[in-house]
């Protein structure tokens, strides 16, 4: 085995290659130093420059500093002049392969430093255009391998007059960074790629926007046929009217065929993967990296980009393929799967993604990756112990990977009875219409049985609809306060019933323990909403009113509330419960009370503002009301919470569901599951995701159950809309809130007729 001596200087003799670097790697770890030979392979494999302990110990002045790049402390960066002179003869001895300069102040004098001599590689960022022009023409800098340059502010006449400098010519590698602020117009690039100085480049790195024209001018220039790296990387905002520009132009690759490896992190949409397919000169590439740059993102490569990759034939010399961020679903992942050009791939990186369990499987059955040894999957929806078995099995080099088929998703039976608490009284009536408030026949049979007790009023409020229902709670309103024990505010829920807000020292009151309960019954008040925050919450929950209350509603910052609501011995009756926003979210302990309180009646829970923990819908799915649940509410849910509510854990009688997602993933899980067979009623109205979740929509079994799907249209396109709108069962209807244009209406409505209702 080589020495370290002799593994360092290979390092040096190639510092651009990472395989000297793993080399070393491989002996640090045989001669007991495995955390940093991992530190040294994780550099390696994020391409990222990082810090790390090492440079502890180096020697440095004020103004001075080490950086550690692709896993060994490399670098020396300097903030000052004064720190340059005194710090530079302390590099001696170190294995400095790059001096870097930021923000220095009257660094025109650098230009008279005769030490410029010993650089080979020299970064400049975050400095006067002027001054970086003029130590790049200083008499005192030697021949550069390497040169990185942020000027600051932004200049377009820099990249013309750096076109012109006779030192590009003995450059390997050239990167130009951060015009972050605007998008480059095409002439100063132009100018740039056009210089006869260039020709010898071999990697070249723009971070930052560059417009249509700028790349446009890459892909027709004629100097950079030597070039093997190419990276486009994106910048922070832009600003301006000249939004960045994409591979359009990019053409069959011609401008560089010489290209090893190519990373674009731009907003990236379908035709960027179209693009890449289409550049057939790009036959020797050996990396391919495109992603969504999280920054004014586009709607990713997606499925029909994934596979335009996968069916192109100049691909198959590609080892790493890197395609985390780009809307790829189960059909762009069986595509890659099934690709037969792909076969040299030794790293796949399809990270952050909507890819779920089939496409996953694919991967792990695929017998056209044979050189596949990294595979990541990781924060895509697919079910996480499958995602563990198909990374182990390539990182392995195990057989293919097969999981048992899940089991098929429920037929389409009758919702479950709405659940009673004894007989099926008036409590039973509430409580199958708060277990499906979108089924009219509770609502009208419960006013029937309004009537038949003499409550005309009370009765013809609960029929009536939106717009006549105003008026009539206005009447009830005024007859509840007529007899009332104490100052109340009557209101209507969503579904016509009463709810009344009671301030809680009313509550407390004498008058109210006397008279209350009675009051509460006879005008039928389905929801009690205490206000206030009084000095004595067990004292308040211990009285005997809750025992007549069938719901509770909590609006506001009662996070203290819990404990003793927990301990209350009135809640075996209570059949509706409603969280509602609270200052503190982290003080409700939403697990330990529904772990502890006795809510064996319970049917409706409701977390809308904020977050359903998953240690609080685990108690909730464990709990002995969870035979009873039929409305849930949950507020915004992870991927994580999603997978456990989607599956055989589940309520087995949950019929209506409405939750919050952010992106697509989470609603790939949901149309997956494979535990809400009963649902009826689904509910993502406050979920945000594009067409890659509209599109598992339409593929999911539940639309077979479904009689009620709510989402709100945002950027949803229309074809992807009129899928959805195909996929509902012949019993279902489709609610679209929010704005929706003409032309979707028509296109919806076509296909829906009555059908498609919009709110």
């Amino acid at each position: 085995m080589p020495t370290e001596e002799e593994l360092l200087a290979a390092i040096d003799a190639a510092p651009d290659e990472d395989a000297p670097r793993l080399a070393h790697a491989d002996w640090l770890e045989a001669n007991g130093e495995a955390e940093r030979a991992a530190y040294i392979r994780s550099s390696l494999s994020s391409e990222r420059d990082t810090y790390y302990a090492r440079v502890a110990g180096l020697p440095t002045v004020h103004g001075m500093s080490w950086e550690c790049r692709r896993g060994y402390p490399e670098v020396v960066l300097f903030r000052s002049l004064a720190a340059f002179k005194k710090g530079w003869p302390l590099t001696a001895g170190q294995r400095v392969r790059h001096v870097a300069f930021s923000g220095l102040r009257g660094g025109a004098k650098l230009a008279d430093e005769p030490a410029l001599a010993s650089i080979t590689s020299l970064e400049m960022t975050t400095i006067d255009p002027a001054v970086i022009l003029a130590v790049l023409r200083s008499p005192h800098l030697g021949p550069l391998r390497h040169l990185a340059v942020g000027p600051y502010p932004d200049d377009p006449a820099f990249f013309p007059a750096l076109a012109r400098l006779p030192l590009l010519a003995g450059l390997r590698s050239l990167h130009c960074s951060p015009f972050i602020w605007t998008t480059m117009p095409e002439e100063p690039i132009a100018a740039l790629v056009a210089s006869p100085h260039v020709a010898r480049l071999r990697a070249l790195r723009f971070h930052g926007w560059l417009s249509a024209g700028a790349l446009r001018a890459l892909w027709r220039s004629s100097s950079l046929v030597g070039v093997t790296v190419l990276e486009i990387l994106s910048g922070g905002g832009w600003s301006g009217e000249t939004n960045p520009g994409g591979l359009d132009d990019l053409g069959d690759g011609g401008a560089v065929p010489a290209l090893e490896r190519f990373r674009f992190e731009y907003p990236a949409e379908e035709k960027e993967g179209r693009a890449l397919a289409g550049a057939t000169r790009w036959t020797r590439l050996r990396e391919l990296e495109i992603g969504d740059c999280g920054i004014h993102s586009g709607r990713g490569i997606g499925d029909a980009g994934a596979a335009a990759l996968a069916g192109a034939a100049h691909f198959r010399r590609l080892e790493r393929l890197r395609l985390s961020r780009c809307a790829i679903s189960d059909a762009g992942a069986i595509a890659l799967a099934d690709s037969p050009y792909l076969s040299s791939l030794s790293s796949l990186d399809l990270s952050h993604n909507v890819i779920g369990r089939a496409g996953a499987l694919a991967l792990g059955r695929s017998e056209r990756l044979p050189q596949l040894r990294a595979l990541s999957l990781a924060h895509n929806p697919a079910p996480a112990s499958l995602i563990a078995a198909v990374e182990a099995r390539f990182r392995d080099a195990g057989p293919p990977v097969e999981e048992a088929p899940p089991a098929p998703a429920p037929p389409a039976v009758a919702a479950p009875p709405a659940p009673v608490l004894g007989a099926a009284d008036e409590d039973g009536l509430v409580r199958a219409i708060w277990a499906d408030p979108f089924d009219d026949a509770p609502r009208l049979v419960y006013a029937d049985w309004l009537e038949e007790q003499g409550k005309p009023l009370h009765a013809a409020t609960l029929r009536a609809g939106p717009d006549q229902r105003p008026a009539l709670a206005a009447r009830l309103a005024a007859l509840m306060r007529e007899d009332a024990p104490c100052a109340v505010t009557p209101a209507l829920t969503d579904e016509g019933l009463v709810r009344v807000t009671i301030p809680v020292r009313s509550l407390r009151s004498k008058a109210f323990e006397e008279r209350g309960p009675a009051w509460l019954r006879r005008h039928h008040v389905a929801e009690v909403c205490p206000d206030g925050t009084p000095g004595d919450w067990p004292g308040l929950f211990s009285a005997g009113w809750l025992a007549h209350t069938r719901g509770l509603s909590f609006q506001g910052r009662h996070f203290d509330a819990l404990p003793a609501l927990a301990a209350s011995p009135h809640l075996a009756a209570l059949a509706s419960i409603h969280f509602g926003s609270t200052h503190r979210p982290w003080k409700l302990n939403l697990a330990a009370f529904f772990r502890e309180a006795d809510l064996r009646g319970l049917c409706r829970v409701l977390r809308p503002d904020l977050f359903l923990p998953l240690d609080a819908l685990q108690a909730i799915c464990e709990a002995p009301f969870a035979a009873n649940l039929r409305h849930l509410h949950t507020g915004m849910m992870r991927d994580e919470e999603l997978a456990y509510l989607s599956g055989p854990s589940a309520p087995g009688g949950l019929v209506t569901l409405a939750l919050m997602v952010d992106g697509d993933s989470g609603v790939k899980v949901l149309a997956d599951a494979t535990g809400l067979g009963s649902l009826r009623n689904l509910d993502l109205s406050r979920a945000w995701f594009g067409d890659v979740g509209v599109d598992a929509l339409a593929g999911s079994p539940l639309l077979a159950h479904l009689r009620r799907l709510r989402v709100t249209v945002r950027q949803h396109s229309t074809p992807a809309l009129e899928r959805l709108a195909r996929a509902v069962a012949p019993h279902g209807r489709l609610v679209l809130a929010g704005k929706v244009e003409p032309e979707q209406r028509e296109a919806l409505a076509a296909i829906l007729g009555e059908r498609l209702v919009l709110e």
